[in-house]
């Protein structure tokens, strides 16, 4: 059996139209199971009535602003077994780079959404997770290296683990961040997709970041900022194919790959 999962940043719904054309092309593309993170409560109604028009289901983590998550996925496929919502340490103090990019000492409440699924009779667990980088990549690394933890208490036959790793760094460096992420889950953990360049720029922003300022001075020297931000790690799958989707709507751009249990 195949499964065709997406893990896609949505900029708190900024852009609604746009957000909703492009999930509309994911379910098109034959996504079975969508990841998605920054699904503030403004964007939930409207997220809630693309899910029932496509007769999909959907489970949501709400705790704060910085842990606005939802897992839509179609029922046809993939029969729902129960959900962990699992909140991640949250920084000592803000970073300096926070004090200087949107000018907050706010210490933001990260979290993941893991929802287990009844597939060809095999388990299939699928994470939702949206790392800080508001604590700098030492503390993205902790919060990743704690939701390990968590997962480990409980296996399943086949793991996913997508989302919003936050691991800024120019394009062209991504392998570094790359390899300490990977060094974290260990070598258990398969990153899949792994020559995917970049996933995030600065091409679009919403005001409840507070980077307006900084990312329209980018703009004006015609420097789009690029990063590899977005994952998909996966355990006992094997992918057949993956890619970046390079859509309007969000600093984020979705990515998607099919896989075999």
């Amino acid at each position: 059996m195949r499964i065709t999962l997406a893990t896609y940043n949505i900029l708190h719904g900024y852009h609604a139209d746009l957000i909703l054309k492009n999930l509309a092309i994911l379910v098109e593309k034959s996504a079975n199971i969508i990841c998605i993170q920054e699904a503030d409560p403004p964007f939930k109604n409207l997220l809630n009535d693309f899910v029932r028009n496509k007769k999909w289901q959907v489970i949501y983590f709400y705790d704060t602003k910085g842990c606005n998550l939802a897992i839509a996925w179609n029922p046809e496929f993939l029969r729902f077994q129960g959900s962990e919502n699992i909140l991640l340490p949250m920084p000592r103090k803000p970073s300096l780079a926070q004090r200087i990019i949107i000018g907050s000492i706010e210490k933001l409440q990260r979290g993941a959404l893991s929802a287990s699924f009844l597939a060809s009779d095999k388990v299939i667990r699928v994470t939702n997770a949206h790392l800080a980088w508001e604590g700098g990549i030492k503390h993205t690394l902790l919060q990743l290296g704690h939701l390990k933890w968590q997962l480990n208490k409980r296996q399943n036959d086949h793991e996913v683990l997508a989302g919003d790793f936050n691991t800024f760094a120019p394009s062209i460096l991504r392998k570094i961040k790359q390899r300490k992420v990977e060094e974290v889950l260990g070598e258990c953990w398969t990153n899949q997709f792994p020559n995917i360049f970049w996933t995030c720029d600065t091409s679009y922003v919403a005001p409840q970041d507070g980077v307006t300022p900084y990312a329209n001075f980018l703009r004006s020297l015609g420097i789009k900022m690029r990063s590899r931000l977005d994952y998909i790690f996966t355990l006992n799958l094997n992918a057949v194919s993956g890619e970046m989707l390079d859509l309007p709507g969000s600093d984020h751009r979705p990515v998607i790959g099919i896989f075999e249990i």
